[in-house]
């Protein structure tokens, strides 16, 4: 009897069967002692004359229906939703802070007589030091969970913003934000907590997209009222008030979040019923460090375009600040309706591997053929099919890595995928902002297509990595379907 994998069990008025490890055993059968800790902590479940059924066959635990007894009321099975919104709300304040700061970090920099050199270390290495940030954070939630790992996070996010609000130089500026980036490594965290939470593969893609479009939120609303309390106040004061809105979070946080860790659950490293953790070389393989390859193929292509782009722009058709905020303001937008919204459709109708292989595509496509022409509607559409290709990116990768990686080492696993990420988003604008001005591929307007054709091609590369990954998962499917008795998936 398969020993990995158990049902959730929900009484009161009907009975409801959810999958928590793995779908494939929708006719199953389940271990006595899970689906009791499930029911009523650790009592066993009582009379009833009602087999608990999944399909036509009665879920078994040593070779006895399990029943339970039906009760008054209309229950129904707990709200995915209502269980990660504190979580949610918690990556939207640390991304908030994070798109508040983007008008306004170059200016104050200049204000505090940083060079162009200065400035673009300061913009790269918060992205730099996330990337540590999102692999420490994941692995510190494994084994400490899920919640306090978060709070750590805003605590310490709340107190970077007040550094960078007292800095005197641009060097402190610069320490400042790589400290901000360390510390705002929540997204990894919570996408650690959908996978503990929503077992259901076909549905956890929506609620992957509801939290990676709190970035997008963030970017769409930060942007704006940073550069309005600047210009009601001045720069460090705005730095102050992003401190203060953490800070408030974080109290509501400490009330709001649950923790999901099935290793803070069950005091071991993973779920009643859980397979064992599995080898390092089944853990890390492919299906975890393609999709991390990917990630960062396609954010490497995606920062080239908001960060050099936006001097490219400026260039052939003298687009200032002003132009830039509703360009980022309509990709913010664009992203969360695509990664909230059409990304979960998309997945599954054509799979996840699938679904970042047309990003990809489209994202290589977009970024070298942005400039090719020099008519501004024509460049605002390939910006938002760029837009686009990222939004639809993300959900996909996650939803890869969660289905293959046993639940002791989600924070982990997402860390990893998350700072692969953050990498993408340093390397893009270091290795551009180099390359801009070169006499390779040099256009009329004064500035070098190199750094396009770059991020084009290394876009290009994660479509490559994903055809493999697409192959290792489907033999994993075969494999998991072979162990479950070839029962259906």
């Amino acid at each position: 009897m398969p020993q990995q994998h158990y049902h959730r069990i929900y009484t009161a008025g009907r009975m409801f069967v959810e999958n928590v490890e793995n779908d494939e055993l929708e006719n199953g059968v389940v271990p006595m002692n899970a689906v009791a800790s499930e029911l009523s902590g650790n009592k066993p479940i009582v009379a009833g004359n009602k087999p608990i059924v999944a399909g036509n066959k009665p879920i078994v635990a040593g070779n006895k229906p399990i029943v339970a007894i039906e009760e008054n009321g209309n229950a129904k099975p707990p709200s995915y939703f209502k269980t990660l919104l504190p979580a949610y709300v918690c990556v939207f304040v640390d991304y908030f802070g994070y798109g508040i700061s983007i008008p306004i970090l170059p200016y104050f920099a200049l204000d505090l007589g940083a060079n162009s050199t200065e400035i673009g270390l300061m913009i790269g290495i918060y992205s730099l030091a996330q990337l540590f940030g999102n692999v420490l954070m994941g692995k510190l939630s494994d084994k400490y969970g899920r919640k306090p790992v978060i709070l750590a996070s805003l605590i310490t996010s709340t107190i970077s913003y007040i550094f960078c609000g007292l800095v005197k130089t641009p060097t402190q500026l610069i320490l400042s934000r790589a400290f901000a980036g360390i510390c705002g490594a929540t997204m990894p965290v919570a996408q650690a907590m959908v996978l503990d939470v929503v077992k259901d593969f076909k549905q956890r893609p929506k609620y992957i997209g509801y939290c990676g479009s709190m970035l997008g939120v963030a970017f769409t609303v930060g942007p704006g009222i940073g550069a309005g309390i600047t210009a009601a106040t001045d720069f460090r004061t705005t730095f102050y008030v992003t401190s203060g809105i953490c800070g408030a979070i974080t109290l509501w946080a400490f009330t709001s979040i649950v923790e999901t860790s099935p290793v803070s659950a069950k005091g071991k490293g993973g779920s009643s019923g859980s397979a064992a953790p599995p080898k390092e070389s089944e853990r890390w393989g492919a299906v975890v460090w393609g999709p991390a390859f990917a990630i960062f193929c396609l954010a490497y292509g995606f920062f080239v375009m908001c960060s050099i782009g936006s001097l490219a722009n400026e260039k052939i058709w003298g687009w200032g600040s002003s132009e830039l905020g509703i360009i980022l303001t309509v990709a913010g937008v664009i992203q969360v309706v695509s990664e909230a919204f059409l990304a979960q459709r998309l997945i599954a109708r054509f799979g996840a591997a699938n679904t970042v292989l047309v990003a990809s595509l489209i994202m290589s496509t977009t970024i070298v053929t942005l400039y090719a022409t020099h008519y501004a509607p024509g460049t605002l559409i390939i910006l938002a099919l760029m837009c686009l290709a990222w939004g639809l990116s993300k959900s996909p990768l996650i939803s890869i890595v969660g289905r293959y990686v046993a639940p002791s080492q989600r924070g982990a696993a997402i860390g990893a995928l998350m700072g692969c990420m953050s990498l993408g988003f340093a390397a893009g604008p270091f290795v551009s902002g180099a390359t801009f001005q070169s006499s390779i591929l040099r256009s009329t307007k004064g500035f070098s297509y190199l750094p396009f054709v770059i991020g084009a091609i290394v876009s290009l590369l994660g479509s490559g990595v994903m055809v493999y990954v697409k192959k290792v998962a489907a033999e994993k499917d075969a494999e998991l379907a072979a162990k479950g008795g070839g029962q259906k998936k």
